[in-house]
């Protein structure tokens, strides 16, 4: 899963607290502090004299639920205060013990609100918001999604995705060599409670309300990821490319927290959008690769049954089969491999017949698929949410010496280098 603590570097590498730049980037911005302001002061340049700052915790709060509401749900049932995963446990006029209130920033989809309480807290409420933030060279910003780094003990060599991948909320400085970001992960199928499943692409990701505060220097890179609504007569994602459709909510109730994906074809299985999907012309209904290739092999087998008994061992396979698609508009190849023992290995195509109404999809081709070819979908474009609009400073800007600046600095398709205007 990812790191639920703030994400403190096991080396002291910082952002370079150069006077000059500290001086022209962030206090020239930085409005000047209220004098009658309660908050206790504190003295960020000298905050790691005694032990390093460990960073900053969330705690998920506690709703208060006014009187009156109280009365009326004792009357309506017999339940306590609800909790955060509740359906109208709380609306937007409820008194919350939250220093955190934070909108879904996913647009596509319907995340909860959450609630969280910061802690040390007054060091979070010393510290500067700012909307950008900069290392080696590399600019970030609010609204981004970016590429997180691990430690040695959390790397997964299963993963197709060795980083964790968060979206910033958020951006805040006690100074240059103290920048926080609060940001909402993106969890990889390995991370969900039932791991990866079959329908899971590589690079495959699940929106979450998943909260943290981790510090900026764990920033690697930029990530471009774009939302898929899995509607197949447009298009499906590279191989290649992150993409999310489905999100994780942790303030619903086990068993909930995963939302629901499409499914189709005959196992009633969402799609997998690394593999291929055939649709029945006749009835309308989309079937997986996987799915017409099984039934392909059931077929080649029922019809070349051998005489009497042969011993095989449990990886002897008889027949294997392979669905080709030449692009969108080229033909479609169900070609069947014959496996068998003595004699040598023979193609050929059958018939792609549906698995729902048996209609004839295509009939089988006389030639076979040129080797190595595989379909490959139109991306879908960008969709990042915008930055939400922040009435403080613009940038806070350090350096890391120790640290190699990101491979694309530039910005990526679909978001904005320009500067969000103060309110």
């Amino acid at each position: 899963m990812p790191p639920r603590k703030s994400m403190v570097p096991s080396s002291k590498r910082r952002l370079e607290s150069e006077s000059e730049s500290v001086d022209r980037s962030v206090t020239s911005d930085i409005a000047t502090p209220d004098p009658a302001s309660k908050k206790r002061k504190i003295d960020w340049a000298t905050i790691d004299q005694k032990k390093v700052f460990p960073g900053f915790k969330l705690y998920p709060a506690k709703i208060k639920t006014p009187k009156a509401n109280r009365k009326q749900k004792t009357r309506k049932s017999t339940g306590g205060i609800p909790t955060t995963g509740d359906t109208g446990g709380y609306n937007k006029d409820d008194p919350l013990d939250a220093d955190i209130v934070q909108k879904n920033p996913f647009s596509e989809s319907q995340l909860s609100e959450t609630h969280y309480v910061v802690r040390p807290a007054a060091e979070w409420e010393s510290t500067q918001r700012y909307r950008k933030f900069t290392i080696s060279e590399a600019e970030f910003q609010v609204g981004q999604t970016v590429f997180v780094s691990k430690t040695e003990e959390e790397q997964d060599a299963s993963s197709a995705i060795k980083d964790w991948i968060g979206k910033v909320l958020e951006v805040r400085a006690g100074d240059a060599a103290h920048v926080y970001l609060r940001v909402y992960w993106l969890y990889r199928p390995e991370d969900l409670p039932d791991g990866r499943q079959p329908h899971h692409a590589d690079g495959e990701l699940i929106a979450s309300n998943h909260m943290d505060i981790i510090e900026a220097l764990s920033v690697i890179d930029r990530a471009t990821v774009i939302h898929w609504d899995e509607d197949l007569e447009k298009s499906m994602p590279f191989k290649d490319q992150l993409f999310w459709r489905q999100t994780f909510d942790v303030g619903k109730p086990k068993g909930k927290q995963l939302s629901k994906l499409r499914s189709m074809c005959i196992d009633k299985a969402p799609c997998n959008p690394d593999e291929g999907v055939v649709q029945c012309p006749s009835c309308s209904k989309w079937l997986h690769s996987r799915c017409l290739e099984e039934r392909a092999v059931a077929d080649a087998q029922a019809n070349n049954k051998t005489k009497g008994p042969r011993k095989s061992s449990s990886t002897d396979v008889d027949f294997s089969a392979t669905l080709t698609t030449l692009g969108e508009l080229g033909p479609t190849y169900l070609t069947v491999t014959d496996h068998r023992p003595k004699q040598e290995p023979k193609h050929f195509n059958v018939d792609i017949k549906c698995l729902i109404c048996n209609a004839l999809i295509e009939g089988a081709a006389d030639d076979l698929p040129p080797e190595n070819v595989a379909y490959d979908p139109i991306i879908l474009p960008s969709r990042e949410a915008a930055p939400a609009k922040l009435e403080d400073a613009d940038s806070v800007i350090g350096k890391d010496e120790n640290t190699p600046a990101p491979a694309s600095p530039a910005a990526a398709p679909g978001e904005s280098t320009t500067e969000p205007t103060p309110e």
